[in-house]
């Protein structure tokens, strides 16, 4: 490609309050979601990199991880300065882990950057291509506080169509039900006890893989089921 050459970022620290579970981690088509959406990235970044806040004690197969410094707040730049300073490139494209439906040929209307992304003129600012040089202004802008559409404010915007930006936020988002679903309703004829047994290793399965899914339909919680 004739654009510079450019880091990708996945933000995937996420706390996930509204999905009820940590989003980055979601089983989705059997990857975790954040690496769906890095996979995306490198169709166009040589350099694709996870932004978590902290570390737990699963998995992420084949992906370089970085993590946020320690600071008060959930502020999403602080996930953006962590990029711009892991970034060895001079632009850093950003995506929060959530976008699923973004393709390569959207990621390929950001280059050359910086720029941000915008739909129907709304501003997308964490799906950007920022200047690394931008990680002190960027901290400085999270710990003040500041709205993450002003500190993007003065970049080119770029357009992209509305699909590319479909979001998962809730479990009403997701295609279809997750695995843990799907073999609730296979199980039907277990005694209860028993398919907790089998969920809880289904669970314990999905883990070894770095994932986690949604409790459908809920029971009540059991030591066994982790």
């Amino acid at each position: 490609m004739g654009a510079a050459r450019v880091d990708g970022f996945v933000l995937a620290g996420g706390v996930g309050s509204r999905m009820g579970v940590d989003k980055a981690r979601l089983a989705w088509d059997g990857r975790p979601l954040a690496v769906v959406v890095a996979e995306t990235l490198q169709a166009c970044c040589e350099r694709v990199v996870l932004v978590r806040r902290e570390e737990d004690d699963l998995p992420w197969p084949g992906q370089e991880v970085v993590y946020e410094p320690a600071h008060p707040g959930t502020h999403p730049l602080f996930g953006v300065a962590a990029a711009l300073e892991a970034c060895r490139t001079s632009l850093a494209m950003i995506l929060p882990c959530d976008v699923p439906h973004i393709r390569p040929e959207h990621l390929e209307l950001l280059r050359p950057g910086p720029c941000v992304a915008t739909v129907g003129g709304h501003l997308h600012p964490l799906v950007a291509v920022l200047p690394a040089a931008w990680s002190g202004r960027v901290l400085a802008a999270a710990e003040a506080g500041e709205s993450a559409r002003r500190v993007v404010s003065e970049l080119r915007q770029v357009e992209l169509p509305a699909e590319a930006l479909l979001n998962v936020n809730t479990p009403e988002d997701r295609r279809g039900p997750g695995p843990v679903a799907r073999l609730t309703r296979s199980l039907n004829w277990l005694a209860p006890a028993e398919r907790a047994q089998v969920l809880a290793g289904e669970r314990r399965r999905l883990a070894a893989h770095g994932m986690v899914d949604l409790r459908y339909p809920p029971f009540p919680r059991r030591a066994e089921d982790g």
